[in-house]
């Protein structure tokens, strides 16, 4: 199994299993496999640390035992370089097992957010678009992060949270065996504090992680729609959602700081009261000379060692259920699968003629919603321009949709060649149909960065050319910095038809040979629509065509026009037929097909 595959079970599945706290984490620990021989190091630096901690506080107590019962100077020199050099041991191990286990944690967070990408570069644009981008930005970042506290803080302290007890208790044994026995269920009830808290951990950390997501997604809304809250006078009401969605964070982050100081203070109060325990033992054996009064420091240590790692084991671990939580969003992302499955066979873009054919196409958006397309057939072939047309929800863009593959048909098939669409790798299918949507996104890059997402290797000449011929050119003496003049977020210090534009120019960039423009020209005026036309026609003589509009000037530059009605093609033919017959598409003209679409279809 490669590293990029799942993990064996989901964080979701093993959180409501029976085997415990632990087993809910398996799927995180999966992720370190790359990684395994650091890791191993970090959590063998950190056992050897916290043993070596053990050894010189119990050799120190030794020391000071013995120094209160009248042993010399000479006596005790072996033993304070011994301790000495346990000190400057520990530290380093100390040092390693941070070092090792961040560098391991850190490489595991980078695999993750790059496999969160590429979970939403799988799904398509209208599959996230059920969700907030802002909630997708804190899976991506704000839950992976947090996978940290698993990563280098959790998985040390728990192995030396199970063998320096055992270490310390089996000392005591040799030491003073009642010593031992009373120590030992302090230890247990600390050890299993985390396991009763569990159910509760977890809920509050589901709580949190949605209320960060929610507070994060109403952020991006409130900055990205700015200028839209401003001109409706709307900002109180946006004031109102923030505080809305910052007190339901607030009141989710006390309920989880009330749980954690609680779990806190009883891990103190076992601790303390563990200790005191001990040493009442062990000076009631001393008072017996059942113990020797040297030994009581050296119980003393040793009774608080076996503390230590099991206490900042629990104290990691009140932070589970938030990791867990976060883990869960972050399992149900890579494990929800694409809308479309990439398996086509490898097939030489340039060897396919551009003829597309829709065949008895069938498709629905939901089961419980009607069909977007019923039985829809035509073909275009090469060097043809084809429009569509209809009215709002006929099922225009869907067809567009369905040939670029961010949906699969659910009926008839769709042939590039002769070849079905769902046959031809998603790269291939990439350089054979460009697209030039109604809706335009701008990276906050400069103006060139932007043309050349369409093609990263074209040079100067290239994105020139494409410039000029979608009119980009035009407008460039008009930037600060020309070319390399950053555009903003979404593109907004450029006009909606300057966007337009660079959308046009990225497709002619792109050069496939068969192009989608969808609404391309509905943000221009008349003149530069008549410009731009032009160029369009240039680009357009030798390459196949699918035009979706509702400008009369657009439709009466296509070849051939096929009309939707409900999903369904009601009318095929040119312009000037079309509108002689008198039938469905006369009518549209009639009605003022020139409106354009305000929804999806």
């Amino acid at each position: 199994m490669t590293t990029d595959e799942a993990p064996p079970e989901t964080v979701r599945q093993a959180n409501t299993g029976v085997t415990g706290l632990f087993r809910a984490l398996r799927p995180l620990a999966y992720l370190l496999r790359p990684y395994r021989v650091t890791v191993l190091a970090a959590l063998a630096a950190g056992v050897v640390s916290q043993v070596t901690l053990v050894a010189a506080g119990t050799l120190g107590a030794y020391l000071v035992g013995r120094a209160v019962t009248g042993a010399t100077a000479d006596d005790l020199r072996t033993s304070v370089i011994v301790l000495v050099v346990l000190v400057i041991l520990q530290a380093v191990l100390l040092v390693a097992d941070s070092m090792l286990a961040h560098i391991a944690a850190f490489r595991t967070l980078a695999d993750m957010r790059r496999r969160c990408y590429e979970a939403f570069e799988r799904l398509s644009p209208t599959h996230l678009s059920w969700g907030r981008s802002g909630d997708h930005g804190a899976a991506m970042m704000d839950d992976v992060e947090l996978l940290e506290l698993f990563f280098a803080h959790t998985l040390s302290p728990f192995l030396a949270a199970t063998t320096v007890p055992a270490a310390a208790i089996i000392a005591l044994l040799v030491l003073a065996w009642p010593v031992a026995l009373v120590l030992l269920p302090f230890v247990v009830a600390i050890a299993i504090i985390p396991r009763y808290l569990r159910d509760r951990s977890l809920a509050d950390g589901r709580t949190e992680r949605s209320a960060v997501g929610d507070l994060n997604a109403q952020l991006v809304d409130a900055v990205q729609g700015a200028r839209e809250v401003l001109a409706a006078s709307a900002g109180d009401r946006m004031r109102a959602l923030l505080r809305q969605r910052g007190l339901a964070l607030r009141d989710a982050q006390v309920v989880h700081a009330r749980r954690t100081g609680a779990e806190r203070a009883t891990v103190d109060l076992l601790s303390g009261g563990g200790v005191l325990t001990v040493l009442i033992v062990a000076a009631i054996l001393v008072s017996r000379g059942q113990l020797s009064a040297p030994l009581l420091p050296t119980v003393a240590i040793l009774a608080g060692a076996a503390f230590v790692p099991v206490a900042a084991f629990a104290d990691a671990a009140k932070e589970l259920g938030r990791v867990i939580a976060a883990s869960g969003r972050l399992a149900d992302l890579l494990a929800r699968p694409a809308l479309v499955a990439d398996h086509g066979t490898h097939v030489p873009a340039h060897q396919l003629t551009p003829v597309v054919r829709f065949t008895d196409v069938h498709f629905r958006y939901a089961a419980d919603l009607p069909e977007a397309a019923t039985g829809v057939s035509f073909e275009m072939y090469a060097g043809e321009t084809l429009a569509l047309a209809g009215a709002s929800g006929a099922g225009k863009s869907t067809c567009a949709a369905l040939l670029l593959r961010l949906y699969d048909v659910t009926g008839g098939r769709i042939t590039i060649d002769g070849i079905d669409v769902r046959d031809l790798p998603d790269k291939v299918l990439r350089t054979l149909v460009a697209v030039v949507p109604q809706d335009v996104y701008l990276f906050s890059e400069p103006l060139d960065d932007n043309l050349r997402i369409a093609r990263p290797d074209a040079d100067e000449a290239a994105l020139i050319e494409a410039a000029e011929r979608s009119l980009v050119a035009e407008f460039i003496p008009s930037l600060p910095e020309g070319y390399r003049t950053p555009v903003g977020e979404r593109g907004l210090r450029l006009s909606g038809g300057q966007r337009q534009r660079v959308a046009i120019a990225r497709a002619l960039l792109r050069d496939t040979p068969v192009l989608v423009l969808d609404e391309a020209v509905s943000s221009l005026d008349t003149e530069s629509e008549e410009l731009l036309q032009a160029g369009i026609d240039e680009v357009t003589r030798d390459r196949t065509t699918l035009v979706i509009a509702h400008r009369l000037s657009t439709l009466r530059a296509a070849d051939r026009i096929v009309v939707l009605e409900h999903g369904a093609v009601v009318e095929t033919g040119p312009y000037d037929d079309l509108v002689a017959a008198g039938g469905h598409f006369a009518r549209l003209v009639g009605s003022g097909l020139d409106q354009p679409a305000t929804a999806p279809e």
